[in-house]
């Protein structure tokens, strides 16, 4: 599922989205924002979490704190990198897309574009910031390790190549595993699925790792939207789900407008129990009163699947008040 959406502040959403993050972070930040956030960073940071952090900045000067705090990044296993581009420090153009689905953007952003072509659009973008972004190194004695690949949102059995070059290690392994790494610096894989991979390199006096997450798309799975109309920011946000096994959970609160979105392939037959059958991108929305279940069937080239999807209904006056406002 794709999702993208403008929060009224945008350090606050970070600071409750950021340990939902569950392979995947690549963030666009100024200095006082990262400072602000870096708390839960090194939480996050304490996961196996590809993470590479641009920090954008009017000029080159480094103040000590943030001196301080990007070794402390770095040391944790992030990828940090400095970015002058006026135009991004200025317009405050920043971003964070996590586990390459989810886009969280600071300036509002408006395009008649689905919301998988707008988080593959900043995908892209950050891609194009980092090559005109300066990585920071320190100590040229520790552990130096270059990991990346070609493309990091591919399609099913599409190619990817995996590229590294790591410097001052006595040994590293690639894993899922990589026959002999060492003996060369980059592989061509077809991934079937979302692949989180871990670098790990040591030596005598350090022990360093490093991952690379690839979303795998299936375009003949059945993806499901769900947003719910906000009444502080005034504008319909996206819900993230919860997994638990196959079952997909949101929490909205009681009183809020549902809307939920089904994208599939043309060619699938999709139905679900009480709303029977459904047609690509259809929208359907609801006023919530109580937890619903959902129960969606769907079927490609002879192959049946199942998903379900559970919508709990949280209650707060406060909230309830404002909907009923705005209502």
């Amino acid at each position: 599922m794709f999702t993208i959406y403008t929060p009224s502040n945008f350090k606050s959403e970070l600071i409750k989205m950021l340990p939902r993050v569950n392979f995947s972070l690549e963030l666009l930040i100024n200095q006082d924002d990262i400072l602000n956030i870096s708390k839960i960073l090194f939480e996050i940071l304490e996961k196996d979490i590809s993470t590479i952090i641009i920090i954008s900045s009017e000029d080159q000067v480094k103040p000590l704190r943030v001196y301080n705090f990007i070794n402390r990044l770095i040391d944790c296993g992030a990828k940090v990198f400095w970015n002058t581009d006026f135009k991004i420090y200025s317009y405050q153009s920043h971003f964070l897309i996590f586990d390459k689905t989810n886009v969280i953007n600071k300036i509002f952003f408006q395009t008649e574009d689905d919301f998988e072509k707008q988080v593959f659009y900043f995908n892209n973008i950050f891609e194009k910031i980092l090559k005109d972004s300066e990585e920071i190194f320190f100590n040229d004695d520790k552990i130096k390790i270059d990991f990346n690949a070609d493309k990091t949102i591919i399609n099913k059995n599409q190619i990817v190549k995996l590229n590294w070059k790591v410097e001052n290690a006595d040994y590293f392994n690639i894993s899922p595993a990589i026959k002999n790494p060492m003996e060369s610096n980059s592989i061509k894989l077809q991934l079937q699925s979302d692949t989180l991979f871990k670098l790990e390199a040591s030596n005598l006096n350090e022990n360093v790792s490093k991952y690379l997450y690839i979303k795998v798309v299936n375009h003949n799975e059945l993806n499901i939207d769900i947003k719910v109309f906000d009444p502080m920011v005034k504008d319909f946000i996206f819900l993230r789900p919860y997994f638990n096994s196959k079952i997909e959970k949101y929490v909205c609160y009681l009183g809020q407008k549902v809307v939920i979105q089904c994208r599939f392939n043309p060619l699938m037959k999709v139905k679900e129990k009480k709303i029977g059958s459904l047609l690509p991108n259809k929208e359907f929305s609801f006023i919530i009163k109580e937890n619903k279940n959902f129960s969606f069937s769907y079927s490609y080239e002879g192959v049946d699947k199942f998903k379900d999807v559970i919508i709990n209904v949280h209650r707060d006056k406060k909230i309830l008040d404002l909907i009923k406002k705005s209502s």
